[in-house]
Parts: C-alpha cells; structure tokens; sequence
C-alpha cells in the first residue's frame, strides 16, 4: 500500500483493511514486488532501476506498507515514487519506491495490465 505523506492515515483502519475475498489478489500482487535488499548495485545485473532518476518532491513522497502474512502492515519506510519505463524490458513500466535519505529501492513493481488498483481512500492506493 503507498500512502501519500500529506494526509498520512493508519494502514489499519476500515478503509484500508483486505477482505478475504480479495487476499488472494493481495497475494498475487505481493509476488510481482521486488524488495530491494542489496546495498552494492553492481553485484545484481536486475537493479536496472536503481539508476533511474527520481524526483524529490514533496508532492511525490510516500510511505510504504506491506501486508505481511500474519495481516500485519509493515512499515517499509518513507520515500519518492515515479512511475518510470524499464530500460532492460521494452514496454514495461515499474511503479518505483526509493528510499527518502537513501539511493536505495524499497520497491520496484511491474504494472501489469490485469492488476487492478484501487483508491482505497484520498490518499491512499
């Protein structure tokens, strides 16, 4: 879930909370997510996206909360988001998440077509 930081709300209230209907959506949704664990870029021929620029602005600073197995949220941390192009993967777009003090990625997701993202409240998807 990325939360603006603007109108930063509890991942944990009514609005927020998955339903078991769609925890399996969730579910599939988690494994297109690539958290990024390494420091040293250069070790790992897949962070591509670790040198795209992002812009720091305030209008694009998020936090960033994941839905652990337990359906506890987790607090991944705060940062800027872009949506940028792949430049290893023609056609593809990954929604990007770096770290707010770091140059590290706490996400790099691909949007896929048949994913469906929901506003789930003003500043929350």
């Amino acid at each position: 879930m990325l939360e603006t930081d603007a109108n930063t709300r509890n991942p944990d209230d009514a609005h927020s909370k998955t339903t078991d209907n769609n925890s399996s959506n969730i579910h599939e949704e988690c494994k297109s997510l690539k958290i990024a664990e390494k420091d040293d870029e250069d070790e790992d021929p897949d962070r591509h996206l670790a040198k795209i620029a992002i812009q720091r602005e305030v209008k694009n600073r998020v936090k960033l909360y994941v839905l652990c197995d337990q359906r506890v949220w987790d607090d991944k941390g705060t940062g800027h988001v872009a949506c940028v192009p792949s430049p290893e993967h023609q056609g593809a777009t990954f929604i990007v998440v770096r770290l707010e003090h770091s140059e590290k990625n706490i996400l790099e997701s691909r949007i896929l077509m048949d994913t469906i993202y929901q506003k789930q409240q003003v500043s929350t998807i």
